[in-house]
């Protein structure tokens, strides 16, 4: 009877934390469904990829941003971008001094990802990919439109930083055990 009773009060306690944990999750996934992304793959996981990817990160953040920032309509968002694929490619071929590279604009393929805290699942999502070489190495993301690339610029580690309501004080979910405290209380 008492093993019936604890079992039955872990497996509500399991399910309840799986639930909190679940709604934790989508509360951290910020990323609108309307949502434009920038996909970078490096062409290899060598050292000076990796900075090349990162020099045309910055560049083409910073150009696409300033023209997106004042923009509050997916569609005029991607009419904008559409209409300056050339100069993305223009930036992009600067940057790493040749052409051994591509920029689509579309529907592509992301991988699940996780900044701190923050899941984002894997999934198709519209987005301004550019693809260094042959672009086998690590790729690096974040979100265009609306504008939620902030760049830590020491570590190379996009910061998404949500809009807080400063009405909105941080919940911190505690998980106990009826059973298991009331146990230990009786041999404390």
């Amino acid at each position: 009877m008492i093993i019936a009773c604890i079992q039955i009060f872990f497996t509500e306690a399991v399910a309840e934390d799986k639930e909190q944990a679940e709604q934790v999750q989508e509360e951290q996934q910020m990323i609108p469904d309307e949502a434009i992304r920038l996909r970078i793959l490096a062409e290899s996981n060598e050292e000076q990829d990796q900075e090349m990817k990162y020099q045309v990160r910055d560049q083409v953040n910073a150009q696409i941003t300033e023209w997106v920032q004042e923009i509050t309509d997916i569609e005029v968002a991607r009419e904008k971008i559409s209409s300056n694929l050339a100069a993305i490619e223009k930036i992009v071929s600067k940057e790493i001094g040749g052409d051994h590279f591509s920029v689509s604009f579309g529907e592509a393929d992301f991988p699940d990802k996780t900044y701190g805290t923050y899941f984002y699942p894997e999934g198709v999502y519209e987005a301004v990919v550019i693809t260094l070489g042959e672009g086998e190495g690590d790729n690096w993301w974040c979100v265009l439109f609306p504008p939620l690339c902030f760049v830590e610029f020491s570590g190379g580690e996009t910061v998404l930083v949500p809009e807080e309501d400063p009405d909105d004080a941080e919940e911190e979910i505690e998980t106990s055990f009826f059973l298991w405290d009331f146990v230990k209380n009786l041999f404390a």
